[in-house]
């Protein structure tokens, strides 16, 4: 069995586990473009979540650090859409992949700012309480950065609950 699907596994383990003990179910589900991530969340959710009433959305947004390594660049729309036919597409994700380049990878500062974007749709537009992203390390410590919060260090294939309580200024 690949790695990749076992840690999916040990995540699926972990969530039914926490479910018996009460803990909330997500209500609203976010991937990476990257299938890795999205393959991630089935297998984490499969038999947990109803993806056909509630699909998960992807986001550029919460894709890896672009750049220079081809793991890193995303698949097409439309092949996205085949693999996970499933899941919605956010408004106005391009066709091809037109952020990743063979010659420049983002820098930290900017993935951070990406990451913040992602994050301040999220939960400007989304009222359920409680969400899953799947994402990557890279994206996890952005939003961990851009959260003001405590770092903490993310094995691949793992889990990092956070409570957020989002406040919105009106400036």
């Amino acid at each position: 069995m690949n790695i990749g699907i076992s840690q999916a596994k040990e995540v699926h383990a972990l969530w039914t586990h926490e479910l018996q003990h009460a803990a909330p179910i997500p209500t609203r589900f976010f991937s990476s473009p990257l299938s890795r991530a999205a393959h991630t969340l089935n297998l984490t959710f499969a038999g947990l979540a109803n993806f056909d009433t509630n699909p998960p959305l992807i986001m550029e947004g919460l894709r890896e650090t672009i750049g220079l390594h081809t793991c890193d660049k995303r698949s097409s729309k439309s092949d996205i859409h085949a693999a996970f036919p499933t899941y919605a597409i956010e408004a106005g994700f391009a066709e091809e992949d037109e952020l990743w380049r063979a010659d420049y990878r983002e820098t930290v500062a900017e993935r951070d700012a990406r990451v913040k974007i992602a994050i301040d749709r999220i939960f400007s537009e989304v009222k359920d309480p409680y969400v899953s992203i799947v994402a990557h390390g890279g994206v996890i410590s952005s939003t961990l950065r851009v959260m003001n919060h405590a770092f903490f260090e993310v094995g691949t294939g793992g889990v990092i609950p956070m409570l957020i309580k989002a406040t919105f200024s009106h400036t």
